[in-house]
């Protein structure tokens, strides 16, 4: 199946468990592979804006895409967390370690 942009945009984020994430709000394409290579979903009841934190969803967390919505595995990172890391790691230092459990609760 294929999916245009359009149609991926405003899909609806559910985890294996049934926990409902969001909407996919954006997505990076690797100008390589020409390969989704991560999805941003949009947390409900959130303020669109600057401040709002996104769901950063790596193409391997993605079990399936249908018409209606992503299934994705249980585990994701916020966009803001996965900067925070990627900063750490620049500077050579082990980031906090994450509770995935407890970021979805929040």
């Amino acid at each position: 199946m294929q999916l245009n942009a359009k149609s991926i945009l405003g899909l609806l984020v559910k985890t294996r468990s049934g926990f409902y994430l969001g909407r996919v709000a954006d997505f990076d394409v690797d100008t390589v592979s020409h390969e989704v290579i991560r999805y941003y979903v949009r947390r409900p009841g959130l303020i669109k804006g600057a401040f709002q934190k996104k769901l950063l969803i790596d193409k391997k967390q993605v079990i399936s895409i249908i018409k209606e919505a992503m299934l994705v595995e249980d585990a994701v990172v916020t966009e803001t967390e996965e900067i925070k890391k990627t900063q750490l790691a620049a500077l050579g230092a082990e980031g906090p370690e994450i509770n995935m459990s407890e970021e979805l609760r929040n």
